[in-house]
């Protein structure tokens, strides 16, 4: 029995702590109601993985709530590398590279010499 509620444990604590590797608009609020400054926030997005929900309407709420067109403007800013990068990098997109093959050019030389 013991056992049973050790594993459910440890289980809840690995799926909790993968769920916490993606920042997400839920901890930018959190952030910003208990008063943690705008420059660490900042630093936070730039230094996590991000998937940030940056619609009209989320923009609007995020505006609402009081939090400076600075960290929003971050939010947007690494939501549209992040997709433009995985665009990039999508192979479908990539264009095959094709290789190209030149010949010398050959030089017959007459006369005396």
């Amino acid at each position: 029995m013991k056992s049973i509620f050790l594993f459910s444990f440890f289980l809840f604590l690995a799926l909790d702590s993968s769920a916490q590797s993606c920042l997400m608009n839920a901890d930018i609020y959190f952030m910003y109601r208990n008063e943690v400054s705008d420059r660490i926030i900042l630093n936070k997005i730039q230094s996590s993985d991000c998937c940030f929900s940056v619609s009209p309407a989320d923009i609007v709420d995020l505006t609402r709530e009081g939090i400076s067109e600075a960290i929003i403007n971050k939010m947007i800013y690494v939501m549209e590398r992040r997709n433009a990068q995985q665009k990039y990098y999508n192979r479908a997109v990539v264009r095959p590279r094709v290789l190209m093959r030149y010949r010398t050019p050959r030089i017959h030389i007459r006369g005396n010499f």
